[in-house]
């Protein structure tokens, strides 16, 4: 039995009995009377004793003044019952409380804390994540429910909305506003994808970089990429980084070359600026792969898994690479594509970083470093570059 139905019962309680103590109060004269008209009653001498006085003739027993039946009080004492009663019924409402729990890049109402509700009180609730943040939870009395929606207090709820830490930029209508890219014009969402076309004639990277500091060093970084146009042999891909900049960026790239010879390669980077052709350091040199699809409009899934200092770099769900490099504390994830000139365009149909060491792929045996001095614009078939 919940706490206001024990409440309820005691008040009945104690309206019924104090209704019979006023009952019995009123009838408190009657008995008073009868009972002074039984003590006024002629005790008869005991046989053989004389009578020491002579007792004048009684004229006969005396009427007992009946008393008036309290009908005011009853009516009062009904008043009141009826009162408590409609009270209880009609107009009390009882409180109910609303324990709400907001985690950690979550953003909406109510926010996190206790309030107390009446009774029938319709709660609206809505929440979302923060950029930075993903997999939106919502549960009331600990069922999931919609990220939006009503509560109503017929009882005491509790409301629960947690975010897992991660990326999840599925494109489907806009970009999240931390993206940073080198070229705001180039960069824009349309159809579900994310779309980059260079217009800039430049020797050098269109890139974009998330400013989005993972606070984990083990996560697993995916992207879903296409070249749409440009010259062949034109590298595309991801890269790590220490910060959110690109023109004095440390970290590890991952690239394709999706063309009639589909190879990777994975360089190293060290205070490099990506609006020029900055140096870099060979970690796989340019290899052949059948798990790459080549040539233009075609999908390819890069994926690097990053456990500490060890990182595998996988192409379509296949690993080719594994490596270990203590070298840079990557933690932020940048899009990249080779800009030879005008007319290089890419698509990305999604982004997804997610937090910790369940890896989708294995680990494979780590492969010894190069320390050997490369540039990408090698791979590209351009004339290499004098330091």
């Amino acid at each position: 039995m919940s706490l206001m139905k024990r409440q309820k019962k005691f008040v009945g309680w104690l309206v019924l009995f104090s209704f019979v103590m006023l009952l019995y109060s009123s009838a408190a004269p009657l008995r008073a009377e009868k009972t002074a008209a039984d003590e006024m009653k002629t005790v008869a001498p005991d046989e053989g004793m004389e009578p020491s006085v002579i007792e004048k003739q009684s004229a006969g027993p005396q009427p007992v003044k009946k008393g008036k039946f309290p009908w005011l009080w009853v009516a009062a004492g009904v008043v009141v019952a009826a009162g408590v009663v409609i009270y209880f019924t009609l107009i009390y409402k009882p409180k109910y409380m609303l324990t709400v729990t907001v985690g950690e890049g979550v953003t909406g109402i109510p926010a996190a804390g206790t309030v107390e509700y009446k009774k029938k009180t319709a709660v609206n609730y809505s929440y979302a994540v923060a950029s930075g943040y993903k997999k939106l939870v919502v549960k009331l009395d600990g069922v999931e429910v919609a990220a939006s929606g009503t509560v109503t207090m017929d009882k005491a709820h509790t409301l629960a909305a947690t975010a897992t830490e991660g990326v999840d930029e599925p494109f489907s209508s806009s970009a999240s506003s931390l993206w940073q890219p080198w070229h705001s014009s180039a960069w824009y969402v349309s159809g579900g994808y994310y779309k980059c076309n260079s217009t800039a004639v430049v020797l050098g990277w269109e890139y974009n970089i998330l400013n989005n500091r993972f606070q984990q060093n083990q996560y697993v970084a995916e992207v879903k990429l296409r070249r749409t146009s440009g010259l062949e042999g034109i590298a595309n891909g991801i890269m790590l980084t220490t910060g959110a900049t690109m023109t004095n960026a440390s970290g590890y790239a991952f690239y394709i070359y999706g063309d009639a010879t589909p190879q990777y390669a994975i360089y190293e980077y060290a205070n490099a600026n990506f609006q020029s052709l900055p140096a870099a350091t060979t970690i796989a040199n340019a290899t052949t792969s059948s798990a790459i699809h080549s040539g233009l409009n075609v999908w390819n899934i890069l994926r690097v898994a990053r456990s500490g200092s060890n990182y595998t770099f996988s192409i379509n769900g296949t690993n080719v690479y594994t490596f270990s490099d203590s070298t840079h504390d990557a933690r932020y994830i940048a899009l990249q594509g080779g800009c030879w000139g005008a007319g290089n365009g890419w698509d990305f149909d999604y982004v997804i970083v997610t937090m910790g060491t369940q890896l989708s792929v294995p680990l494979l045996p780590a492969s010894p470093v190069s320390l050997r001095p490369a540039d990408p614009y090698e791979v590209l078939g351009g004339e290499p570059r004098q330091n």
